[in-house]
């Protein structure tokens, strides 16, 4: 483990989190970060709402109980900037560095706690808000509301058929599937921006997770699905991963990236097998999609909208586009209702053109679906 990632995670431990339950979901990040569940960030989610709002949900803690609480020893963060459009070669997108709004977060060590959020602004607060930990209503003014709590996890999969190495050209989608994840609670923050703040159309958007104290360090961080599944297999390069600032990736770093992230795309790509036992190669070597994903974080897409409980799909649909040379014109992001595992693989084992045979599980929706209706995620699971 690099050195100052297990500084890290030593002054998390100082600061008393607990150990992951026995029975955890662990959501099969990195060895580092799963052995420190409240920092673990399970899903991230961006909806571009009705009514010039956005919504942005955090989930931390894989297999939390009724009694799981938020740590006072880690910061919960989510960070934007604007996309000023992309380059083709390689295909990337053009993020301004000059302009972030954060949400930054903490709990407090109270027995009713409250989690303290700041919205800043390039580094000058817009707003903060105290909302009561487990309050459904959450707290907040018009410029941001925030609720945090214990609520039912929204991934759902069927374990025993996403870790099959192949998917059959009939596909599986069409026989039910077993949802793993059903009954499964996570901590959740959920964060209802105004949009009319935000400046521009495209915005790049990351979670993360970092240690409190003077010289705060990274623990965990999530924009995509997966990448430290599916891509990411290397255990050692998965906490490094982790640690690594989405919008600057160290150089020394991105050199071992690379090969990791085609080995793994080309694998995914391998997945398709014919009747007669022959691979169906779709992607090109280097792949088109390496840039876009060496970056890791959500495009989002404003201009475009969708309701909470919705189950379209849009999760990788900019990358898509770009890859085809296309418009952006859907929202992107990430919706919880969505099948992102079949949008996932359905592109990257089909290539972009072929949406048939689509590559889901069989499982199309969380066992408690999000709803319209803030906080949107629906109780814990008892």
């Amino acid at each position: 483990m690099p050195r100052y990632l297990a500084a890290a995670l030593a002054l998390v431990l100082a600061g008393g989190i607990a150990p992951p339950p026995a029975a955890a979901t662990d959501h099969w990040d990195g060895p580092a970060v799963m052995a420190e569940p409240a920092a673990d960030i399970t899903d991230f989610f961006a909806v571009s709402l009705p009514g010039k709002r956005l919504a942005l949900i955090m989930n931390v803690y894989p297999g939390a109980t009724a009694d799981t609480r938020f740590s006072d020893a880690v910061e919960y963060r989510v960070r934007l900037r604007p996309i000023s459009g992309f380059s083709t070669q390689p295909l990337r997108a053009q993020v301004n560095d000059a302009l972030e709004y954060l949400l930054r977060c903490r709990a407090d060590a109270a027995t009713a706690q409250t989690m303290r959020c700041a919205l800043l602004r390039n580094g000058q607060k817009v707003t903060e808000v105290a909302a009561p930990v487990n309050l459904a209503t959450g707290a907040g003014d018009p410029r941001l509301r925030v609720f945090a709590g214990n609520r039912a996890d929204q991934s759902f999969t069927d374990l025993a058929r996403v870790r099959m190495p192949v998917w059959r050209d009939e596909g599986m989608d069409n026989r039910p599937g077993l949802n793993s994840l059903a009954g499964k609670n996570v901590l959740s923050m959920v964060f209802l921006l105004d949009a009319a703040q935000l400046e521009s159309k495209l915005w790049a958007a990351v979670s993360e997770t970092h240690t409190t104290g003077s010289k705060p360090v990274q623990i965990d961080r999530m924009g995509r699905i997966e990448m430290t599944v599916f891509l990411i297999r290397d255990d050692k390069l998965k906490d490094l991963w982790n640690a690594e600032d989405s919008f600057r990736v160290d150089p020394e770093h991105e050199k071992l990236y690379r090969p990791e992230l085609q080995s793994g795309l080309s694998r995914l790509d391998n997945f398709e097998k014919t009747l007669d036992g022959s691979n169906v190669i779709d992607w090109t070597t280097p792949h088109p999609l390496m840039d876009l994903l060496l970056d890791d974080f959500l495009i989002l897409n404003l201009e475009r909208t969708a309701t909470m409980d919705s189950q379209q799909a849009g999760y990788l649909s900019v990358e898509k586009s770009l890859v085809l040379g296309q418009p952006v014109q859907s929202m992107g992001g990430r919706l919880p209702n969505e099948d992102v595992i079949k949008s996932m693989m359905t592109l990257l084992i089909n290539g972009p053109r072929r949406d048939e045979p689509n590559r889901g599980v069989g499982v199309h929706a969380p066992a408690k679906p999000a709803v319209a209706e803030f906080p949107y995620v629906q109780p814990a699971s008892r």
